[in-house]
């Protein structure tokens, strides 16, 4: 389960990357420096698993939850926002992520959350949910 977590997680921001060139993407596993510009995007899975099983097969589920953050920078969030969007369009309910051996849906609409202040930083949150099927081990 581990290492299709971890593929998933890092085919996720390699999805993320094509799609915001300048921006980078931070992910569990990664040493990673904010930017100078405190602008960067955060993959957080989030597993529910509940050993559910399919003939031989293990269901897993859980949520994508991928996290915009952008500093307080006085020019408001229309910029931010937009790119919340393209994020949430990107990773569209009936999107399968393939990557290495590792295979999920995103099987709901992804939800976007209105903006949460953090002291100097501004995040837009994008929630995907998921499943998957593996073998048993």
């Amino acid at each position: 389960m581990i290492e299709v977590q971890t593929a998933l997680t890092q085919g996720t921001a390699s999805k993320l990357v094509v799609l915001f060139p300048s921006i980078p993407v931070k992910y569990p596993g990664l040493v990673f420096l904010p930017p100078d510009d405190q602008k960067y995007i955060e993959v957080v899975f989030l597993s529910n698993d509940n050993g559910r099983t399919w003939g031989k097969d293990v269901q897993y589920a859980g949520f994508i939850r991928l996290i915009l953050h952008w500093p307080v920078d006085g020019a408001g969030p229309f910029v931010p926002y937009q790119m919340q969007t393209d994020i949430a369009n990107a990773f569209a309910k009936g999107t399968v992520l393939s990557f290495g051996n590792a295979r999920l849906q995103l099987n709901d609409v992804p939800k976007t959350m209105d903006m949460i202040e953090d002291g100097h930083q501004i995040l837009f949150p994008v929630s995907c949910r998921y499943e998957y099927f593996a073998p048993e081990t």
